[in-house]
């Protein structure tokens, strides 16, 4: 752990600097990214349907199909930024069991309990107004792959419980119509597979707790399976850059920094390109290749100085913190909300992409935004409250 220390502090300052701002931006793209993928599913026809593909509707099938990718994303940002709370409070022997899952416990819960709540209400509405013959029976004319089994048969209270315990996928189900649940089984276990690897670490550690902390990382890697346990590769790919030292070229001048971040750009785009492509076979092999390519594009801005700034610098700011600062409940809570409105407004097939339907769309794109936020107010904004009360109850 000592080797870590410099490194791993160097980097943590900056991520509580200017490039926060720019980590918050990209997490906030990434949570659009995967709602107006879910939209276009939903309402719009497959492409091979569509009745007249011209260049515009081209581009904005390519541009609005990168949902599974903003989700690798997800990953990458989420192993950077716990990883280096872990480190960092081990580092400063401040490191407590306790603390770390009210923390952790408190930020997914607050929105995870109403997302569920909220999306068992839509369903259940969904069901008693149009029934089981249009989406909700998973209808391959109107399901768009997001709602690929019937609703009723993913609603159980039991299920519900065990998507709150984080045990979808594993044990259950995804609960309802609420498909990107999924990743949540991931994320929480790595937040406990992570500070049990490092704990062999610890120097004030027995060897006997030691022991423990590796057996329990052997058993939670067998308990939650093959798939999850592969793509740990991957969020451990974010926490890589926690203590990746900084790469001195890129310090020697704002154009050589400028150069490299334009150069991460597009090496990102070049792989997204190349896996709708099908350039690159999809499945875990594309996915470990793009959070490779993003990863290298945010250790490129890790070395953003807080002095380096950009134009209309509050704007920017204020649109990123916005964004990011409601990125989690838009994630949770949109599929079944957009799934009851594609129940309103479509019968027996889903959308051509022409003027008044893509007009239509936009709208429904601000309504879930407005939507997303207006929980968020009343979850996401309150983690911090509730883990300071609950701290402050159990001592």
């Amino acid at each position: 752990m000592v080797i870590l220390k410099h490194r791993t502090k160097q980097i943590i300052w900056k991520l509580e600097g200017r490039v926060s701002d720019h980590l918050d931006m990209l997490r906030g793209v990434a949570a659009i990214a995967v709602m107006i993928s879910h939209e276009r599913n939903l309402f719009f026809a497959d492409y091979p349907s569509v009745t007249n593909p011209n260049l515009f509707i081209k581009a904005i099938y390519f541009i609005t199909g990168f949902g599974h990718e903003a989700i690798i994303v997800f990953l990458v940002l989420s192993g950077l930024f716990i990883s280096s709370r872990i480190i960092k409070a081990m580092q400063n022997d401040r490191w407590s069991w306790k603390y770390y899952l009210v923390s952790r416990l408190s930020r997914l819960l607050v929105v995870l309990i109403p997302a569920l709540m909220i999306g068992a209400f839509w369903d259940q509405l969904g069901m008693w107004m149009f029934g089981m013959e249009g989406i909700y029976g998973a209808n391959p004319s109107v399901n768009g792959q997001i709602v690929t089994f019937p609703v009723n048969e993913r609603s159980s209270l039991l299920i519900g419980i065990g998507n709150a315990l984080f045990l979808q996928e594993i044990i259950v189900p995804v609960f309802g119509s609420n498909g990107p649940l999924w990743t949540l089984s991931y994320w929480f276990w790595y937040y406990i597979l992570f500070p049990l690897g490092l704990t062999i670490f610890l120097p004030n550690l027995s060897k006997t707790r030691k022991a423990g902390a590796v057996l329990a990382f052997v058993v939670i890697l067998l308990f939650v399976g093959q798939t999850i346990a592969l793509y740990f590769l991957i969020w451990l790919m974010g926490a890589a850059l926690t203590i990746l030292p900084p790469w001195k070229l890129f310090l020697t001048s704002s154009r050589k920094l400028h150069f490299a971040i334009i150069f991460g750009f597009s090496l990102l785009l070049g792989c997204l390109f190349a896996i709708k492509a099908k350039i690159v076979r999809t499945g875990f092999e594309s996915d470990l290749i793009l959070s490779f390519c993003f990863a290298y594009l945010v250790y490129i801005i890790l070395h953003v100085k807080s002095g380096q700034s950009i134009r209309n610098r509050d704007i920017y700011k204020r649109v990123a913190n916005l964004f990011a600062g409601f990125s989690y409940s838009l994630y949770l809570v949109h599929v079944p909300f957009l799934v009851f409105l594609q129940s309103t407004v479509i019968s027996n097939s889903r959308w051509q992409p022409d003027a008044s339907h893509l007009a239509l769309a936009g709208i429904l794109f601000i309504l879930v935004l407005l939507y997303a936020f207006s929980v968020s107010r009343i979850t996401e904004n309150k983690a911090d409250d509730i883990r300071r009360l609950v701290l402050s109850r159990i001592g």
